[in-house]
């Protein structure tokens, strides 16, 4: 009976819940303390299906729970579509929120940033899994990024002059490309270390903010354009964003997107070659970027299933035309 009575008891207990704030630096206060990273949890929860299935399907599941809960907590930032919702955030909140997914270069939601208990970056994981039992190995080999990040730290902080500004660099290193220019202090002492910049650790503190703000100007003209589908308008939507791209200070982060969001306009116009031609030149602005990799499964796939399915409807269209 006893043994019963406890099992009953077992079942019966509430299940672990990942401790959740509504905004980082209430976050902060607490991992300082108790040592837990941060999990940045990028959503829109009344649109993204991804995001809801990531959201309810695994980090809300009893698994990543009893996995993570003394490891992490989590900080939604949401980004809704229903006006509505959309309504209870203020200009300057949404600003903020905007400003921190353009600060680690989302290209898409959900994405997850994982912050150490001080609220420095170590990784990003873009997208979702089928199940709980997928996502946990991604988490755990961000883990094993920050202990070589400490590691790696610590021995830089042993050396002095150029071994250290080295040292420094090989731990960032480590980090996903987003996250390397929000180690100030680290990126300054690298920067007195190697004033010839042989490490290429210069950029990191010189285009971090116009990417943010450029990249938010993007972000708000696109905007303008949503919902609105006919051709003339969408070619004044073309116009806008060839204004844009003529700007000779735009960042090379910030032209790649841009170039990728004329591209997709001219699908909406069903302009296969157009498109194909305007992904190329994003592609070109940097192939090995994380949109870059993307970008050219895009145009394999435009280049062997679009382009020739829409010659094929031509010549079918023709036929016809001339019987």
């Amino acid at each position: 009976m006893k043994r019963l009575l406890a099992l009953w008891a077992l079942l019966c207990a509430p299940l672990p819940a990942l401790t959740e704030f509504t905004g980082l630096e209430e976050a902060l206060s607490v991992t300082r303390k108790d040592g837990r990273c941060i999990m940045l949890n990028f959503t829109g929860t009344d649109w993204c299906t991804a995001c809801i299935h990531l959201r309810t399907k695994i980090l809300d599941s009893p698994e990543f729970n009893r996995a993570m809960d003394d490891k992490l907590v989590l900080v939604e930032v949401d980004y809704p579509r229903n006006p509505e919702l959309v309504k209870k955030i203020s200009k300057e909140e949404w600003d903020k929120r905007t400003a921190l997914l353009v600060s680690y270069r989302a290209e898409g939601l959900p994405y997850a940033v994982l912050l150490d208990a001080q609220g420095y970056p170590f990784a990003t994981l873009s997208g979702t899994t089928r199940t709980t039992a997928d996502y946990l190995p991604l988490l755990n080999r961000a883990f094993e990024t920050l202990k070589a990040r400490n590691e790696a730290l610590k021995r830089a902080h042993t050396l002095t002059g150029a071994a250290s500004a080295r040292a420094l660099a090989e731990a960032l290193n480590l980090l996903p490309e987003a996250c390397r220019d929000k180690y100030p202090e680290l990126l300054q002492s690298i920067a007195e270390h190697d004033p010839d910049d042989t490490l290429g650790y210069r950029r990191y503190c010189r285009v971090s903010e116009a990417r943010i703000r450029q990249m938010a100007e993007l972000r708000e003209l696109l905007d303008s354009f949503r919902g609105q589908f006919e051709p003339q308008l969408i070619r004044s939507h073309i116009a806008a964003l060839d204004s844009f791209l003529a700007r000779e200070d735009l960042d090379t982060d910030v032209r790649q997107e841009a170039l990728r969001a004329k591209s997709d306009t001219y699908a909406f116009l069903r302009d296969i070659p157009n498109m194909l031609k305007w992904m190329k030149e994003a592609h070109a602005v940097n192939p090995e970027s994380r949109l870059g990799k993307k970008l050219e499964k895009n145009i394999q796939y435009t280049e062997t299933q679009l382009l020739p399915m829409m010659q094929q409807s031509n010549k079918d269209n023709t036929s016809k035309g001339n019987n």
